[in-house]
């Protein structure tokens, strides 16, 4: 089922519920995300137990990408996401499709190219815990997200907290049916 309201993911202000609490919508703009194959997974590639990535994996254009997440603020200026978007046409969204889910129980969002799978994993196990978590919350406090994962093609991950929650993940097309966004939807579901 297509949740009401995806279009927020691109405006502020909104009064927004997510699995840590309820917020106005702050919008911030993340690291570029470099895609060599255009195919898109969201969601930290865990062991199955821990984390699962979404298993629809959307395709365009290999290229480079704006990243932004739209957060809740909450009291005493904590914050939760509320959306993570990808933009890949600056077009109007005429209709949303399903594009899985992914699942984390550590906390782990994350948004990058298929082939990186390996990579991704391999840095990760590279990072002390403490760097991985410093990385994470940083895109919630004026940071990008940004972990490069090949030097050679600029491939990267944008990783960002979540809470531990099932998250929806949606297409946005345009008018002619191509792919304009990817958005991961935040909000608890009622």
């Amino acid at each position: 089922m297509i949740p009401r309201n995806l279009q927020w993911a691109f405006e502020e202000g909104r009064r927004v519920r997510t699995p840590g609490g309820t917020g106005r919508t702050k919008r911030c703009r993340l690291a570029d995300l470099v895609l060599p194959s255009g195919e898109l997974i969201m969601g930290y590639p865990g062991d199955g137990l821990v984390n699962e990535p979404n298993e629809v994996l959307p395709r365009v254009s290999p290229g480079v990408y704006p990243v932004w997440l739209n957060l809740a603020i909450h009291r005493h200026g904590r914050s939760t996401v509320a959306f993570a978007a990808v933009r890949f046409a600056d077009a109007e969204i005429a209709s949303w499709e399903e594009a899985g889910e992914f699942y984390t129980d550590s906390g782990d969002g994350c948004i990058f190219d298929a082939t990186m799978m390996d990579l991704l994993r391999a840095k990760r196990a590279e990072m002390p815990l403490a760097e991985w978590r410093l990385l994470k919350a940083s895109a919630l406090q004026a940071g990008d997200g940004n972990l490069v994962l090949d030097e050679s093609s600029g491939a990267n991950a944008i990783v960002f907290q979540t809470c531990d929650w099932t998250y929806g993940c949606f297409v946005g097309r345009d008018s002619t049916g191509r792919i304009a966004c990817l958005v991961m939807d935040g909000r608890a579901r009622a």
